[in-house]
């Protein structure tokens, strides 16, 4: 899954947890790593928003997301 987090913030971070909760409730989802695709243009405070939200989500067992990785995307770039 990708979603895209712009420079408006607000509403884009509210979707993307929103997303990432929908993703995680689900026990027949396999998933437990957010992968972050971060141009080298995004604002460290954007970034910010984006790592708070993915550290706070849930996985079906209870615990804590704790597997995020960061892949820099160069400027420009297609994704």
């Amino acid at each position: 899954m990708t979603m895209a987090v712009g420079e408006d913030g607000v509403t884009n971070i509210a979707a993307l947890d929103a997303k990432l909760r929908n993703i995680f409730s689900d026990p027949a989802v396999p998933f437990e790593q957010v992968i972050i695709q971060v141009s080298s243009e995004l604002p460290y405070e954007q970034l910010m928003k984006v790592v708070e939200v993915c550290a706070k989500q849930r996985l079906p067992d209870g615990k804590t997301l704790s597997k995020l990785s960061f892949v820099e995307v160069g400027a420009g770039a297609q994704q």
